[in-house]
């Protein structure tokens, strides 16, 4: 009887022993798990957070650009303004044989003081016929062809930069004058 309580006893202590083991493991494989959780959580934090930083610097050198070239623009002559919108537009055309090119009364006078060294830029034009039209303001134009009809400016141009360098404002600005409220008041 004595032998049998001492297996019983034995036996009860290595119960006990496994059940501790056991309930270790699991402890320890609880706060593992729970560890792993929070650090997930954390990194997708230091994501979030470092996903807005980088639009933030992405948005400021943009603007930065937009500025720099405003100012750099800012220095240039009516004259000077009118024939880089004339030739980044015929830059586009240049596979057209004619080209009919619609500026502000005062431009076309520019135009066609350098209408040699536009022709000789773009020589696979073979006529470019410009008109003076004064619903155009200054700076911008209308260029005409058989296949259709481009209207640019500074402006325009430096609008289509700014929805490049910063895509989702851009989304957002349309979405705003589409509906008449931000994306994010809906």
């Amino acid at each position: 009887m004595v032998a049998k309580a001492r297996r019983d006893a034995a036996r009860i202590v290595e119960d006990a022993r496994h059940a501790y083991r056991q309930e270790r493991e699991r402890g320890y494989a609880e706060g593992l798990q729970a560890a792993q959780a929070e650090q997930a959580a954390a990194m997708v934090a230091i994501h979030r957070q470092t996903a807005g930083f980088l639009k933030q610097v992405e948005h400021d050198v943009a603007d930065l650009v937009m500025a720099s070239l405003r100012r750099i623009l800012a220095d240039f002559d009516d004259a000077e303004r009118v024939l880089a919108v004339v030739a980044s537009g015929l830059a586009l055309l240049r596979r057209q044989k004619s080209v009919l090119l619609r500026v502000h009364t005062d431009d076309a006078a520019v135009v066609r003081r350098h209408m040699q060294a536009l022709s000789s830029r773009f020589p696979g034009i073979d006529y470019i016929d410009v008109v003076a039209d004064d619903r155009y303001a200054r700076g911008a134009c209308r260029m005409e062809t058989a296949i259709g009809t481009i209207e640019t400016s500074l402006d325009r141009q430096l609008d289509v930069l700014q929805r490049a360098l910063c895509p989702l404002d851009a989304m957002s600005e349309e979405t705003t004058t589409e509906t008449g409220r931000n994306a994010s008041d809906v």
